[in-house]
């Protein structure tokens, strides 16, 4: 009989006790696989850790709090400690989850059968934007599977980190990079972008499913939300062109060392230069369409970028 796969679970928590709970047991209930998790608890003025701690008491085989007494700075920071010198020993695959949501049973199975499938490293779904009232109105289909392009993973994460999963083998280097790189990580804003980047930039074969695989909880405390609807574009948008997101591109290039991917290197020539190679190059910068050429327009009119290289 062949071993039901092993799977570690990384999951950063904060203020979380309203949907903790649903959420931790979405994970347990997973099919077809032996699940365990470690949890992350960022100091909270809720009962999250309590309640987090007496979840140990009830499975302490299947449920681990990862102790610590000073707060991350944030939720990319609460999983970059997760992921850190992580011992993955023992398992077959990894993978992230938020606080907040509601996974499908099939999910972790779906995502092993997808990477086994297509030979890939690493995994992300498709999910539904869910306002939390009832798991039988999941709510707006978020779409992140379009094809990959060249450059995509410098420009954007694969979708939600909580869909994440990958290969121990691959996610035991990445920590290990991780933890060499050091506190440079720290200014990048969004894990699941950087994992992403890490993934492709070392030719890892990455699968992003059409097929969603949880329900992503949408609500006022969320840190990271679902870009859906007109209030999230326009907040995309200002994003883009208001100077972070670029400043962020250029720190994820630097710490890749993929300063010298062409679309990287022309933020170093001048603007009026720039114009005839972005064409050139202008689909393969994000997997939306739209957003490509959003980036692309960015790339041609943003000040020169002295410090790449």
């Amino acid at each position: 009989m062949t071993p039901r796969p092993r799977v570690l679970v990384l999951l950063a928590s904060y203020q979380g006790e309203n949907f903790i709970v649903e959420q931790v047991e979405s994970i347990l209930n997973q099919t077809g696989v032996d699940v365990s998790i470690l949890v992350s608890v960022d100091p909270s003025s809720d009962r999250t850790y309590q309640i987090v701690d007496g979840l140990v008491a009830t499975d302490p085989t299947r449920i681990g709090l990862l102790e610590h007494d000073k707060p991350s700075g944030g939720a990319a920071r609460n999983f970059y400690r997760l992921i850190r010198g992580r011992d993955v020993t023992g398992y077959d695959y990894v993978g992230l989850a938020d606080q907040d949501d509601v996974w499908f049973p099939h999910k972790l199975a779906r995502s092993i059968e997808a990477m086994r499938t297509s030979g890939s490293v690493a995994y992300s779904s498709n999910v539904y934007a869910w306002d939390g009232l009832d798991r039988n109105t999941p709510g707006k289909l978020v779409q992140k599977a379009q094809n990959q392009t060249r450059w995509d993973h410098l420009f954007s994460s694969a979708g939600p980190g909580c869909t994440y999963v990958a290969t121990a083998s691959t996610f035991d280097k990445f920590s290990a990079w991780l933890t060499d790189t050091g506190e440079l990580i720290d200014d990048i804003d969004y894990h699941d972008w950087l994992m992403y980047a890490w993934y492709r930039s070392r030719g890892y074969s990455w699968f992003i499913d059409a097929e969603p695989t949880m329900l992503y909880r949408q609500h006022d405390g969320n840190q990271i939300g679902a870009n859906v609807g007109v209030n999230a574009a326009r907040a995309r948008v200002a994003a883009l062109f208001g100077g972070w997101f670029l400043g962020q591109v250029v720190t994820l290039a630097d710490v890749l060392r993929a300063s010298a991917e062409p679309p990287i290197a022309l933020l170093a020539k001048p603007r009026r230069t720039r114009w005839i190679p972005i064409l050139k190059l202008w689909g393969q910068l994000r997997r939306s369409k739209r957003d490509s050429i959003l980036v692309g327009l960015l790339l041609a009119v943003s000040p020169r970028q002295r410090g790449v290289r």
